[in-house]
């Protein structure tokens, strides 16, 4: 992982070098990731596949932000979630990874550094890069596809899992600290808790086999992805670049045909719309009750209910016992727009 840092800082420009100087619109550290991605999804038999993988909800937990800090902090979260779906991946190889790319991101580095125990050999990220949301929630993956896209699917799996393991590992820490202070004065506050956490986030994947003849995918993709014509007609931006090869003469053709252009392209959007549409089917988390003993909604989830007592006369003790006092938010002028406030709490 260090390979590519250590000799840019003898040549700097060896980290500009296109991979091909006719489209040098990448560099040859991207071909170089891409083709190891390639061979490790080639060590199983059955061929390739794409997988791709989303979390959520995003966008509700991100609006529901009062200030930049919980901006912060829910963002943090996000990226961790993401980082914790993707470790089944990443145990092919981190170049399995095609979008987001994983070289210097912290999260890896630190995973490399203690999980496996790589100690000088990965570099160790600073502590404010620790806290520094760095992942979106989304990844795209290639992968083996295994007899009948039984590899496939599996690791599909795992990531759905570790999605949800990783929160439930957040959402247990957070208990932990909670609740020796509140179960002196409300016993019962976390009542509503597992029903709360249990179903809140989840990850949702999509897998498209990369196998066939190069007619049968680009039928595949014209049927899938415009339902009628044919590839010429539907692609023709890419139809454009096989006339281009298909016009030099064979003894001045380079050893790699042309006929699969834009099929890499399309399969990716292909994928793509796929994992929307499975996304489309929104989860309905189970109801969390409305007959505890604080059955007011939340401030900030207005679909969930409070968790211990909502009325300021019942914190009272516990903010006491902390030293703490409620204040009122000091602003010097409200928001233009938006629900988000830098203000102290």
């Amino acid at each position: 992982m260090r390979g590519r840092q250590k000799i840019a800082e003898k040549y700097p420009c060896a980290s500009l070098l296109p991979a091909d100087t006719r489209t040098p619109d990448h560099t040859i550290w991207h071909h170089l990731d891409t083709a190891a991605a390639f061979e490790a999804a080639r060590a199983e038999s059955g061929g390739l596949a794409l997988l791709a993988f989303a979390s959520g909800p995003v966008q509700p937990f991100i609006e529901a932000a009062r200030s930049v800090r919980d901006l912060w902090s829910g963002g943090m979260v996000l990226s961790w979630l993401a980082f914790r779906s993707l470790l089944p991946v990443v145990e092919l190889g981190p170049t399995a990874l095609l979008y987001p790319a994983l070289r210097w991101n912290p999260q890896l580095d630190l995973w490399l550094a203690e999980d496996r125990q790589l100690g000088n050999r990965a570099p160790r990220p600073s502590d404010q890069q620790k806290t520094t949301p760095s992942l979106p929630h989304r990844f795209l993956a290639l992968v083996p596809w295994g007899p009948d896209g039984t590899a496939a699917h599996k690791l599909a799996d795992c990531c759905r899992q570790a999605c949800v393991n990783a929160w439930q590992d957040i959402a247990n820490s957070v208990w932990e600290r909670l609740k020796p202070q509140l179960d002196q004065d409300w016993p019962a506050w976390d009542d509503h808790w597992d029903a709360q956490i249990a179903h809140y986030f989840s990850g949702t994947t999509a897998v498209l086999p990369l196998s066939g003849s190069s007619d049968e995918i680009d039928g595949q993709l014209t049927r899938l992805l415009a339902d009628s014509g044919s590839f010429a007609e539907v692609f023709s931006e890419a139809e454009k670049i096989r006339n281009l090869a298909r016009s030099i003469p064979n003894d001045a053709r380079p050893n790699y045909a042309q006929e699969q252009a834009g099929q890499w392209q399309y399969q990716i959007e292909l994928v793509e719309r796929a994992l929307a549409a499975a996304r489309s089917i929104r989860h309905i988390p189970v109801g969390d009750g409305e007959n505890g003993p604080w059955p007011q909604k939340r401030t900030l989830f207005g679909s969930f209910s409070q968790m211990g007592p909502a009325p300021t006369e019942r914190f009272k003790p516990l903010l006491e016992r902390h030293g703490a006092t409620q204040r009122q938010p000091e602003c010097a002028s409200p928001p233009r727009r938006g629900p988000l406030r830098d203000c102290p709490d």
